[in-house]
C-alpha cells in the first residue's frame, strides 16, 4: 500500500528544475612569520529552492568579516542585478588547504560566482578575481595583489581581474605596474571597476548597466519648485531685516554665501539643493536676529514652550500615509519635526551654560519647522498603497542591514563610526513605538552612512571623484528603474540631485548623499513575503485545477504514510549538528543499515522452536530463596 502511494505522488510531481552548483578560484594572503604570502582557495555555491537564506562553511574556519562580506556580495548581486533570490536559498563553502588570512577581498568572487549559477553561465577554471564589493555595485581595492597574481599563476590562472585603480602598487620602494609585470607569469591582468564589468570579463557574456536619463514627475517639479520658493523667500526676507552693525559677523557671510548658491541652483532647476542652501541660510539669518534681541532665558524657554506647541499642532495634522511615496515623504516630515523638537530640547539643556549655542539650536528649531510645514505639500502622492505589516517588515529588515554593516565597519575604519550606530538605536525606538516610516528612514540612512565608511576604505583621494560618478551612475540606473514601475522615489532623487550638486566643494558630503539616495532608492516596500517554493499557477483553469490536485494526493500520501510511520516506531529525533549540515549541504554520518529480514522456512522455524526450548529457566521460586540468602548474609 505504502509503496503504491508512494508511486502516485511521484508521478503526480511536477518536473523541478535542479539548479547547477558552480565554483571559481579565490586569490588571497596567508601569514608565514613576520611576511605573507600568496595563495588560493575553492569557492563553491550551491542553490536551492528557498527564501533567500544565505549559510557559508569554510575550512579552515575564517573570520567573521568574510562571512559579512560574503553575505553583502549576495545582497548587492541580487538587487543590482536584479535577480529574485528570494526564492532560493544559498551555501557557499570556502576549502582552503591552509589557514587563509580573513576579509572582504573574496567579495568580488561571490558577486561573480553567484550571477554564474543563477544565470547558468559557467566561470572558466582559469579566470579569478580579488576585490571587494561595495554598496552599489562597486569593486574595491584589496592588498597584496602582487602575490597573489604570482600564485594564480602557479595554480593554472589565465586570467586575473583586479579592481580599477590598482594597476600600480609599491613593491620594495618602487612603484610595479600589475598589468606589464603579469606578462612574466603568463597572465593577463585586468582592471573591473564594478559587478558587470566583471562578470563580463569573467564569463565572455556582456552584462551591461543601461543608464537612461531621469524622466522628472511633474508633481514632483511643481511641489519642490513652491518648495524650494518657499524657503528661499522665507530666507530673503530674514535677510532684508539684518542691520549694518550685524554684517561684520561671520553667520551673515556664511548665510550670503547659501543664499547665493541656492538662487543659482534654483535657476538651474536643482530644486532640492536650491531649497537646501537656502534653508542654510535661513538658519543664519534668523540665528543673527536673535542675537541681537539681546532676550533673557525667560524669553528664549518662552519661545521655546511656544515652538513645542506649533509642533505638536502640525504634526496632529499630518494625514496617514497610504502609498508608497507618502509613506517616504511621512518619514522626511516627521524626521524634521524630531530634530526641531531634539533643537528645543537641547536649548532648555545648554541655556544656562551656553547662552549663544542655545540661540542657535532655537533658531534652527524654527527654521526646521519651516522645513517640514513644506515637505508636507508632497502628501498625497498616488501610486502603490503600502500596509502596515509591509512597513513594519521592511523596518525589522533594514535594522537588520544596518546593523550587520555597522559591525562590518568597525572592523576595517579606523574612523570613528558612532554616528551609525546612534543611527540604528533611534531606528530600534522608532520600530518599538511603532513608527515604522521613520523606523525605515533612519535604519536606511544608518546603512548609507557606513557604506560611505567602507566604501572610501582605501581608497586614494584622486580616485574619490571617479567613485562619486560611478555610485551616482548606479543611483540612476535605480531611480528610472523605480519610476517605470510606477513609483517616483521622490527622495532618493532628492538626496541625488544635491549630492551632484556637492560634488566639487564636499567630496565626502556628495558621497553620503549618493549613499541616501542608492538605499532610498531602492525600498520596494509593495513586496511581500513570497513562501520558501512558490508555485506557478497559471491563468489557465484546467491547470491550476491539476495543480490544486496533485497537491491534494501529496498531502493525503503525507498524512497516511506520517500515521502509519507513527504506529511502527517513534520519530527519530535529529541533533543541532546532523540538522545544521543537512542546512549546509554536508550529509549526516550514515548509520549501519540492518539486513534484509531472510525468509522463515518451516524448517527454520522448527530449528528456532527447538533452540528455544533447549534454554533453562530457573523456578521463580528458588531464585527468590536464593536472592533472600544473599541479602541475610550481607
Amino acid at each position: 500500500m505504502r509503496w503504491a502511494i508512494l508511486l502516485v505522488v511521484l508521478l503526480a510531481l511536477p518536473s523541478i528544475h535542479a539548479l547547477e552548483d558552480g565554483q571559481i578560484k579565490l586569490l588571497a594572503v596567508s601569514d608565514f612569520g613576520d611576511r605573507q604570502v600568496g595563495t588560493t582557495a575553492d569557492l563553491f555555491l550551491r542553490v536551492e529552492p528557498g527564501s533567500g537564506e544565505v549559510f557559508i562553511e569554510s575550512h579552515p574556519i575564517t573570520r567573521l568579516d568574510t562571512q559579512i562580506s560574503t553575505r553583502f556580495a549576495n545582497e548587492v548581486v541580487c538587487q543590482q542585478l536584479q535577480l529574485d533570490c528570494n526564492e532560493f536559498n544559498f551555501f557557499y563553502t570556502i576549502q582552503a588547504e591552509s589557514s587563509i588570512i580573513g576579509g572582504p577581498s573574496a567579495g568580488a568572487a561571490v558577486a561573480v560566482l553567484t550571477y554564474s549559477v543563477l544565470e547558468e553561465v559557467p566561470v572558466p577554471d582559469t579566470v579569478t578575481i580579488s576585490g571587494t564589493v561595495n554598496s552599489g555595485g562597486l569593486i574595491g581595492p584589496v592588498g597584496g595583489l602582487a602575490d597573489k597574481i604570482k600564485v594564480a599563476s602557479d595554480v593554472g590562472a589565465e586570467k586575473v581581474l583586479i579592481p580599477t585603480g590598482e594597476r600600480f602598487v609599491n613593491s620594495e620602494n618602487q612603484t610595479l605596474d600589475l598589468v606589464q609585470s603579469a606578462g612574466d607569469y603568463d597572465v593577463e591582468v585586468v582592471e573591473v571597476a564594478d559587478i558587470w564589468e566583471a562578470i563580463s570579463h569573467a564569463t565572455d557574456t556582456v552584462v551591461e548597466r543601461e543608464v537612461r536619463d531621469i524622466t522628472l514627475d511633474d508633481r514632483y517639479t511643481e511641489v519642490m519648485s513652491e518648495l524650494a520658493t518657499q524657503l528661499c523667500t522665507n530666507a530673503e526676507s530674514l535677510e532684508a531685516e539684518i542691520t549694518a552693525d550685524m554684517m561684520d559677523d561671520e553667520a551673515f557671510e556664511r548665510g550670503q554665501n547659501l543664499l547665493i548658491r541656492g538662487q543659482s541652483a534654483f535657476e538651474n532647476q536643482t530644486l532640492y539643493s536650491s531649497a537646501s542652501f537656502c534653508f542654510g541660510a535661513g538658519i543664519q539669518y534668523r540665528f543673527l536676529l536673535l542675537q541681537d534681541e539681546n532676550l533673557t532665558i525667560e524669553q528664549i524657554l518662552k519661545q521655546v514652550n511656544e515652538l513645542y506647541a506649533e509642533l505638536d499642532q502640525f504634526e496632529s495634522s499630518l494625514p496617514e500615509p497610504e502609498t508608497i511615496s507618502d509613506a517616504q515623504i511621512f518619514a522626511v516630515v516627521e524626521e524634521r519635526v524630531r530634530e526641531a523638537r531634539d533643537r528645543l530640547n537641547a536649548t532648555e539643556t545648554i541655556i544656562e551654560q551656553n547662552k549663544e549655542q542655545g540661540v542657535f539650536n532655537l533658531a534652527y528649531a524654527y527654521e526646521r519647522l519651516n522645513s517640514a510645514e513644506a515637505w508636507s505639500e508632497f502628501l498625497g502622492q498616488s501610486g502603490p498603497s503600502v500596509t502596515d505589516q509591509q512597513l513594519a517588515a521592511a523596518c525589522a529588515s533594514k535594522i537588520e542591514e544596518a546593523q550587520e554593516r555597522y559591525q562590518y565597519g568597525q572592523l576595517f575604519v579606523t574612523r570613528d563610526i558612532s554616528t551609525v550606530q546612534n543611527g540604528i538605536i533611534r531606528a530600534q525606538e522608532d520600530q518599538a513605538n511603532g513608527d515604522y516610516e521613520t523606523c525605515i528612514l533612519r535604519s536606511a540612512k544608518a546603512k548609507a552612512e557606513a557604506n560611505t565608511f567602507l566604501g572610501v576604505f582605501g581608497v586614494r583621494r584622486d580616485r574619490l571623484s571617479e567613485v562619486i560618478d560611478r555610485k551616482l551612475e548606479v543611483v540612476q540606473h535605480d531611480i528610472v528603474t523605480q519610476s517605470e514601475a510606477g513609483t517616483f522615489p521622490v527622495v532618493g532623487f532628492s538626496y541625488f540631485e544635491y549630492s551632484n550638486s556637492l560634488k566639487e566643494s564636499d567630496q565626502f558630503s556628495s558621497l553620503l548623499y549618493a549613499e541616501y539616495a542608492l538605499e532610498l532608492s531602492n525600498l520596494n516596500l509593495e513586496k511581500e513575503h513570497t513562501p520558501s517554493v512558490p508555485l506557478d499557477i497559471s491563468s489557465d483553469s484546467g491547470s491550476s485545477i491539476g495543480i490544486i490536485i496533485v497537491i491534494a494526493i501529496i498531502g493525503v500520501a503525507i498524512i497516511i504514510l506520517g500515521i502509519r510511520r507513527t504506529k511502527k516506531q517513534p520519530a527519530r529525533v535529529r541533533s543541532f549538528k546532523q540538522v545544521r549540515r543537512a542546512s549546509i549541504g554536508k550529509k549526516p554520518k550514515r548509520t549501519a543499515k540492518r539486513k534484509p529480514a531472510r525468509k522463515v522456512t518451516k524448517k527454520v522455524a522448527k530449528k528456532r522452536t527447538a533452540k528455544k526450548r533447549t534454554v533453562k529457566r530457573k523456578p521463580a521460586k528458588r531464585v527468590a530463596k536464593k536472592r533472600a540468602a544473599k541479602r541475610k548474609s550481607r
